[in-house]
């Protein structure tokens, strides 16, 4: 008897944004600030306070710090010695991920937690990536940033040590009830409204539904729905929609035969240059680049 186990199909994307290591003086101090971005730092020496949503956070030589993305948070060097860390700004069209990683605020793992995991082996690649690439790739350089022009082997080790302390640091379980908390600024009620306007979302996924629309079914104005929505998810309505639209079009690029007419009219896009243009905004690819030279049939996983 023939048997197959297949696995899920993974179309989804990492973005990795100022990727670098620092060094940073006592008494230096980056003023309060938030992105759309997670952002993922480690203490290779000294220790910085940093200020999260108004929580004071020490952060010492060998901890791990994950910040949700729409965090404010400043960052001081109280300390007399220098601080040196390394830092990376991420994105992720993983949606399940993306809802671990917004539970909290921030995450925190100290260096005794890391210990015990596989964190300073991955920390550890990443920084002889750093040392191979000031040896070997090419350097460009300013007044203050040393850029380096990694070749693709590292590109790909880069993304892939990210992810896995990404995933490392996510098997870790909450310290407490507050620690992987929505936070306090947002109701039961404003949770409550999001997840029913995201099930909207899913179920809309074919149409062409807009976002006034649903805002109307949920007796909201259309900037009620898009803050307390993006106060939930880390993203307005608008952008979590083209978010799982992106993921079901790269899916349906990769796994079946369906023509780029099909593929725009069963995801609800009024034309297929309307789905053209926004395929190659989100992923700088027009969705015939995207797609296999030769696709595989979802219908028969077999080939």
């Amino acid at each position: 008897m023939e048997t197959i186990v297949k696995f899920p199909n993974l179309t989804n994307t990492l973005q990795l944004i100022g990727c670098h290591f620092g060094v940073k003086p006592p008494s230096w101090e980056f003023p309060t600030h938030h992105h759309h971005f997670f952002e993922l730092i480690y203490c290779g020496e000294g220790e910085i306070t940093h200020r999260i949503n108004g929580v004071p956070v020490l952060h010492r030589e060998g901890d791990w710090l994950l910040i949700n993305s729409g965090s404010r948070h400043s960052t001081v060097n109280h300390s007399r010695h220098h601080y040196v860390y390394f830092n990376a700004h991420f994105d992720l069209d993983d949606m399940e991920m993306r809802e671990q990683l917004g539970s909290s605020p921030y995450r925190t793992i100290t260096r005794e937690e890391a210990a015990s995991s596989k964190l300073p082996r991955y920390i550890g690649v990443i920084e002889s990536l750093l040392q191979r690439g000031l040896l070997h790739d090419q350097i460009i350089e300013t007044s203050e940033v040393k850029e380096i022009g990694f070749s693709l082997t590292n590109r790909i080790y880069l993304q892939t040590h990210v992810l896995l302390i990404i995933a490392e640091m996510l098997s870790f379980p909450p310290k407490s009830k507050s620690d992987n908390a929505i936070p306090n600024a947002i109701s039961n009620y404003m949770t409550d409204i999001a997840h029913a306007i995201e099930e909207r979302l899913v179920k809309s996924l074919n149409t062409d539904i807009s976002i006034a629309d649903i805002s109307s079914e949920f007796h909201l104005s259309r900037y009620q729905c898009s803050k307390i929505f993006s106060q939930v998810y880390g993203l307005s309505p608008r952008q979590y929609l083209s978010r799982l639209k992106l993921n079901r079009a790269k899916e349906m690029l990769v796994t079946t035969n369906m023509t780029v007419d099909a593929i725009s009219e069963s995801l609800g896009f009024s034309s297929v240059s309307h789905f053209s243009r926004q395929f190659r905004r989100w992923t700088n690819k027009a969705p015939s680049q995207f797609r296999p030279k030769h696709s595989i049939p979802e219908s028969d996983p077999a080939l």
